[in-house]
């Protein structure tokens, strides 16, 4: 995780003459802060799809418990004959 005084070290360490230092951090603060707001938009839209997928899958669990039965019932029927 960056820090802010990493921020500021790498903005007086990367300018080449310090009268544009504060133009330099804030672009450099904005390229940052815009990245990390991408990574977490894309986190949750992921978080989203997970429980969507989460709430799916009780649905999931009753079909297989549905098919399991019809299947139980289909060899019960078979032997019997």
């Amino acid at each position: 995780m960056i820090q802010f005084h990493h921020l500021l070290f790498l903005c007086v360490s990367e300018t080449p003459d310090h009268e544009d230092w504060f133009g330099f951090c804030y672009s450099s603060v904005k390229q940052i802060c815009e990245s990390t707001l991408s990574y977490v938009r894309q986190l949750e839209a992921r978080v989203r799809q997970l429980e969507e997928e989460n709430r799916m899958l009780p649905q999931v669990g009753d079909f297989q418990k549905h098919i399991a039965r019809q299947c139980h019932l289909s060899c019960s029927l078979l032997f019997e004959i």
